[in-house]
C-alpha cells in the first residue's frame, strides 16, 4: 500500500494572532491534533511592551494545552514597516523547510492585524514557486461558519498564466463533468493542436487541472475563481 495513503499528513500551521487567539484551537480540532506536528504564531510588534505582553500571556496559555498534545508552539513578533513582508517570508520559508516533504504548511490567517494579515498574505504570494506548492491559505469567518483554504503555488500559477491557458480553463468549465473532444476545444480558440496539448500539460504541471477517470478536472480552488 502506498505510504503516503497510510499515514496522514503532518501540518505546520503559521497562525496570525492578536490578543485572543481561540481560532488556533479551532484550527488544530479540524485538521487533527494528531496530524498537527507544530504551531508558529506571528504577531506585530507595534513598539507597545504592554501590548506584546498581552500576546505573549494569552499564548503561554494555549502553549501549555499544544504542549499536551504533542504539538510544539512557537511565537514570533515582527516589526511593522517596510521589512514586516520579508520577515513573513522568511517565517514561512523556514517553515516549509520544518514540514519535510510530505508536509503542509498551513497559513492560518484569521486573527491579528489588517497590516499582519496583509503581510502575510503578500510573502506567501511572492514566494518561490516550488515553496509555494507546499503552502495553503486558511481563513475563518468570524461570525458566520465559512472557510477558504487555497494552495499558494495554485494561485500563483492562476495569477501567471497566459491569455491562452486561461481561455481553456474557462472552455474546460463550461463543459463542465461532461466528456468532451480536444478538436472542438481546439477549434473554437483556433489554436494549433501541438499548441493545445502543450498549454494542457503546463496547466497539469502547475496543479490547475487534473486527469481523473479519464477527464480533465480543474482543481476545485481554482475552479471557485474561475
Amino acid at each position: 500500500m502506498n505510504k503516503n495513503l497510510m499515514e496522514p499528513k503532518k501540518y505546520i500551521v503559521v497562525a496570525t494572532i492578536g490578543f485572543t487567539i481561540d481560532f488556533v484551537m479551532r484550527r488544530v480540532s479540524d485538521l487533527g491534533r494528531e496530524n498537527v506536528s507544530r504551531i508558529i504564531a506571528v504577531s506585530l510588534d507595534i513598539g507597545d511592551e504592554s501590548a506584546r505582553k498581552r500576546v505573549e500571556g494569552t499564548f503561554n496559555v494555549i502553549s501549555r494545552f499544544l504542549l499536551g498534545m504533542n504539538i510544539q508552539p512557537g511565537l514570533q513578533f515582527i516589526q511593522s514597516g517596510k521589512s514586516a513582508i520579508s520577515s513573513c517570508r522568511k517565517i514561512l520559508e523556514n517553515a516549509v523547510s520544518l514540514s519535510g516533504n510530505e508536509g503542509i504548511v498551513d497559513l492560518f490567517l484569521t486573527g491579528g492585524s489588517r497590516v499582519l494579515v496583509t503581510s502575510m498574505l503578500i510573502s506567501a504570494l511572492t514566494l518561490e514557486r516550488n515553496l509555494a506548492k507546499k503552502v495553503q491559505i486558511t481563513s475563518y469567518g468570524e461570525s458566520f461558519d465559512t472557510k477558504f483554504i487555497m494552495n499558494v503555488g495554485q494561485i500563483s500559477a492562476f495569477i501567471s498564466l497566459g491569455e491562452t491557458h486561461r481561455q481553456i480553463l474557462e472552455e474546460i468549465k463550461k463543459i463542465g463533468k461532461e466528456d468532451f473532444s480536444p478538436s472542438d476545444i481546439i477549434q473554437k480558440l483556433g489554436i494549433p493542436k501541438s499548441t493545445f496539448y502543450k498549454k494542457l500539460d503546463e496547466l497539469r504541471e502547475s496543479g490547475l487541472i487534473t486527469r481523473t477517470n479519464g477527464r480533465w478536472v480543474i482543481a476545485e480552488g481554482i475552479l471557485d475563481i474561475l
